[in-house]
């Protein structure tokens, strides 16, 4: 078995912990600023109940106008301040928003195709940027334990 380097571990730990906060620090930006984004008013236009990864998840399209342009969301949340984790959840958020129902839109005054149902500080960022802080302390001690 090949013996890695102490010191080129600790250079690639620290990478990837910079790489792992870049991540969580964007998506705490990200819906930071979401949060003040304008909102337009929105027609449902579409809607399912999807099987996902975690559980059942609402598929619901919206279409809403910008200055006279329309655009379709499908991107339902930013953040973890409304996750619908079981069918019976997705079902209820399905029966409150019918076909035809109207939603408000969050959307980016930059890019108006860019946009959010629901806005709100995803509570896994903080945690990706917590694991990256974690990973560079780590590697920062694997560098310095041979000085020890």
């Amino acid at each position: 078995m090949t013996n890695i380097p102490t010191e080129l571990l600790a250079i690639l730990g620290t990478l990837t912990s910079y790489l792992v906060m870049g991540l969580g620090w964007s998506l705490l930006s990200t819906a930071r600023v979401a949060v003040h984004w304008p909102r337009a008013s929105g027609v449902v236009t579409a809607r399912s109940c999807e099987a996902g990864e975690s559980g059942r998840h609402p598929d619901c399209q919206v279409t809403y106008s910008v200055n006279g342009t329309q655009y379709v969301s499908r991107s339902m949340f930013l953040g973890l301040g409304r996750a619908i984790t079981s069918r019976k959840n997705a079902l209820d958020f399905l029966r409150t928003h019918p076909l035809g129902s109207t939603l408000d839109v969050h959307y980016d005054p930059l890019d108006p195709a860019r946009s959010y149902l629901y806005v709100g500080e995803p509570v896994w960022a903080y945690l990706t940027f917590g694991f990256g802080i974690l990973l560079n302390a780590s590697s920062v001690g694997c560098a310095l334990a041979p000085y020890f």
